[in-house]
């Protein structure tokens, strides 16, 4: 479990995880998360959901407490947003205009890490990691009427604590995460 997961400004998570040690220095992991509305976002109409999958591959030291390794990760969410759209045809504009839409996101990132037993008989576990990659974001918007536009300005009301959620593209990223692990 990503114990930080519930804490995030605009999107909190949470789920359960498995790790499998393929051999003495290297682990496979898969994280499936719910995601919702985190505490500062939960004040304003964006009411987002979704879900987000992890698949990390790690290989530590001979200590077993140092690793680094690859995160996979796909994330989907929907969400309710008001944005400006624009006409070119007939040059009107639509301001804060209420719709729905999506995020879907694929990254791949290197991480490193640190993994401490917190008990006697080392069946519980505090992993910390973090690393760099890239993100591909795809945004999709529902019920835009016909000829408008999504466009960024400035004149914008609603404000999303993280920038880039209307965007697709590319863009990089920093995955983090602290765990508290229990092995069987």
């Amino acid at each position: 479990m990503n114990t930080l997961s519930l804490l995030e400004i605009q999107q909190a998570a949470i789920g359960a995880g498995i790790n499998y040690k393929i051999a003495h220095r290297w682990d496979t992991s898969l994280e499936l998360n719910y995601l919702f509305d985190g505490f500062m976002q939960a004040a304003d109409d964006y009411n987002s959901q979704g879900y987000r999958g992890i698949i990390t591959l790690k290989r530590f030291s001979k200590t077993r407490v140092f690793f680094y390794g690859l995160d996979l990760r796909l994330k989907y969410f929907s969400f309710s947003d008001k944005r400006e759209f624009k006409n070119e045809t007939t040059g009107d504009t639509l301001y804060n205009f209420e719709h729905d839409a999506a995020n879907t996101l694929i990254g791949v990132a290197g991480i490193t890490g640190v993994r401490l037993p917190i008990s006697r008989n080392k069946k519980w576990a505090f992993e910390f990691n973090t690393g760099i990659g890239i993100k591909l974001r795809t945004v999709t918007r529902k019920n835009i009427p016909a000829g408008y536009e999504y466009f960024n300005n400035d004149m914008s009301r609603h404000y999303n604590y993280t920038t880039g959620q209307d965007i697709s593209g590319e863009t990089p990223y920093f995955p983090t995460a602290v765990r508290i692990m229990y092995f069987f």
